[in-house]
C-alpha cells in the first residue's frame, strides 16, 4: 500500500481511501467520534471504535447523540425475573451523563450499575450501584467513551425499574454558559446543565432578568476556590475566586499554622438577613450567631429593635456619624409621649461606649462615656507622698476589663483595668498527654465568678472555667 493511501481498519480489514497533510485520516471516512486516527512510523491508521456486549448480557441496546430518555421497562409494566438488560450510552471523549427521575428495583437484590467504557471496553470500576426506592444522583464520566449500564435481578420480586434522560456534551469550565432560555427570542437556548465541572453546579447568575433565565458553572458550597502552598509539593496552586456560586464567597478555611493557605467557597448572608438573634426569654426566639457569615459589603448590625431582645441583620456598610461622649446611644420609653426612642449602642467614637446613665424611672437611657483601655489606672490611693496623685474611676474601664491590684507594694495603693474571662470561658487547661496547649489564668476571672474544674476532661487531663459564684 502506497503512502498516498490510507490504511482504514474495520472489523480487522484494511480499507484504502484519500490522504491529506492537515488530515492523515479522513474525516469523512473516520468520524472522530466514532473512531480513533492512529499514525505508527509515518502510516496512518483509523482504529473504529467497536463496542461489543459483555456475554452475560441477555439484551443491549445502544444510545448515540446528544441527549434522550430512557425508560425501562416502557410503560407501566415491571422488569423481568433473572434479568441482565444491558445499556450502552455512546459518547466519545466527551461528557456522559444520567439523570435519574425515577427508580425502583427490589432492595438488596436487584441492582442496577454503572462503569465507564474505555477504548471499546467496559471498564472494571463502577461508577454507581443502586437499588431501592431513592432516585439516585447523577452518573457523570467525562474523557471515556460514554457510559455502560446493567440491570441484574434476581428470581423473585419485580419492581417499575427506572427512567432517565441522558446527555453527551463537550465539556464545560467555569463560567461557561450551561443553560439559556430567552421568552423573547433575543437569545440562544442552551441546556448543558450536566456538562460543568465535577466541582460545579449549573445555576441561576444574574446576567439576564425577567422571564429570560441564564445559568452559568459555579462552583458549588465548599468547593476549594483558592490554594497556595509555599512548598509546591504540598499541594496544586488554585485561584477560582470569582467563580463561586451565587449566595457564597470565597473564604479563607485555612487549618493550622504557617504560610500555607486554603479558601473554600462558603455560604453568606444577603442584605436584609438575621445575622444575630438573642432573646432574654430563650421561649420568644431561636439564638442566632452568624456575625461573620454576611456578604461582602454588609455588616452585622442592630436592626433598631427596642428592649431587653437583640435583634442584628446583614445591612450594607455605610460611613456612620460616631457619637460623641455624652451623646444619648440608647433609650427605651415605657411610656411618655415627649420620649423619644433611641438605638444606637454601636455607634460610639472609639475610646467610648454606651453606659447606663443611671437615671432613675421607667424609661432607660445610655450615653457614649468614655472608658480606660487595658493597662489605664483605673484607682490610686495615695497615703503619702507628694508625686502620688488620687484617681478614681473603677467604673471607667472598657467592656471585658476590670479595675483590679497591680501588686504595687507600699503605703500608696494602685489598680489598672486588666483583661478578665466572662463566665463559661477555660480559666485553666492542662493536658498530660500534650494534646491540648496549657493555660493558667485562674485569677482572670470576672468579679462575681471564680474557676472551677470541669468534670468534661478524662483522666490525668485538667480543665476548669469562670463560673457564676453560688
Amino acid at each position: 500500500m502506497s503512502m498516498s493511501m490510507k490504511k482504514m481498519m474495520i472489523g480487522g480489514m484494511l480499507v484504502a481511501g484519500a490522504l491529506s497533510a492537515e488530515n492523515p485520516c479522513n474525516l469523512v471516512d473516520c468520524p472522530p467520534e466514532k473512531s480513533v486516527c492512529v499514525v505508527e512510523a509515518g502510516v496512518p491508521t483509523c482504529v473504529v471504535q467497536k463496542f461489543e456486549f459483555p456475554t452475560g448480557c441477555k439484551s443491549g441496546q445502544v444510545f448515540e447523540g446528544s441527549s434522550g430518555s430512557l425508560d425501562y421497562p416502557a410503560g407501566s409494566g415491571k422488569y423481568s425475573n433473572n434479568e441482565a438488560a444491558c445499556f450502552y450510552f455512546k459518547c466519545i471523549g466527551k461528557r456522559a451523563s444520567l439523570q435519574w427521575k425515577a427508580f425502583s428495583t427490589e432492595q438488596g437484590f436487584d441492582f442496577v450499575s454503572a462503569t465507564a467504557v474505555t477504548n471499546g471496553a467496559v471498564g472494571a470500576t463502577l461508577l454507581s450501584k443502586h437499588s431501592g426506592s431513592t432516585v439516585p444522583a447523577p452518573t457523570t464520566v467525562e474523557g471515556a467513551d460514554g457510559i455502560f449500564m446493567y440491570l441484574t435481578s434476581d428470581y423473585s420480586v419485580r419492581a417499575s425499574g427506572f427512567e432517565l434522560d441522558w446527555t453527551c456534551h463537550e465539556p464545560l469550565s467555569l463560567g461557561d454558559v450551561c443553560y439559556q432560555f430567552c421568552e423573547d427570542g433575543s437569545c440562544a437556548p442552551v441546556n448543558k446543565r450536566e456538562a460543568c465541572p465535577a466541582d460545579a453546579s449549573c445555576l441561576s447568575s444574574s446576567a439576564l432578568l425577567g422571564f429570560n433565565s441564564h445559568h452559568t458553572c459555579q462552583l458549588k458550597a465548599g468547593s476549594v476556590c483558592y490554594q497556595f502552598c509555599e512548598n509546591p509539593a504540598d499541594c496544586a496552586p488554585v485561584n477560582l475566586r470569582e467563580h463561586c456560586a451565587v449566595g457564597t464567597e470565597c473564604k479563607d478555611a485555612t487549618t493550622g499554622f504557617g504560610f500555607n493557605s486554603k479558601h473554600t467557597c462558603q455560604e453568606v448572608l444577603s442584605a436584609g438577613a438575621t445575622c444575630y438573634q438573642f432573646c432574654e426569654n430563650p421561649a420568644t426566639c431561636v439564638a442566632i450567631d452568624k456575625r461573620d457569615q454576611c456578604a461582602k459589603g454588609t455588616v452585622c448590625k442592630d436592626d433598631g429593635a427596642i428592649g431587653f431582645d437583640s435583634h442584628h441583620t446583614c445591612q450594607a456598610e455605610e460611613e456612620e456619624e460616631l457619637l460623641s461622649v455624652g451623646e444619648v446611644c440608647y433609650r427605651f420609653c415605657e411610656g411618655g409621649s415627649s420620649c423619644v426612642p433611641v438605638s444606637k449602642r454601636d455607634q460610639c467614637a472609639s475610646g467610648s461606649e454606651c453606659k447606663p446613665t443611671g437615671a432613675i424611672g421607667f424609661n432607660s437611657e445610655s450615653t457614649c462615656q468614655a472608658v480606660l483601655s487595658v493597662g489605664e489606672i483605673c484607682y490610686r490611693f495615695c497615703e503619702g507622698g507628694s508625686g502620688c496623685v488620687f484617681v478614681d474611676k473603677r467604673d471607667e474601664c472598657a467592656s471585658g476589663t476590670e479595675c483590679k491590684s497591680t501588686g504595687v507594694i507600699g503605703f500608696n495603693s494602685e489598680k489598672s483595668c486588666q483583661a478578665v474571662l466572662a463566665a463559661g470561658e477555660v480559666c485553666y487547661q492542662f493536658c498530660e498527654d500534650g494534646s491540648c496547649a496549657p493555660i493558667n489564668k485562674r485569677d482572670q476571672c470576672a468579679s462575681g465568678t471564680s474557676c472551677v474544674a470541669s468534670s468534661s476532661m478524662p483522666s490525668f487531663n485538667s480543665l476548669e472555667t469562670c463560673v457564676l459564684s453560688q
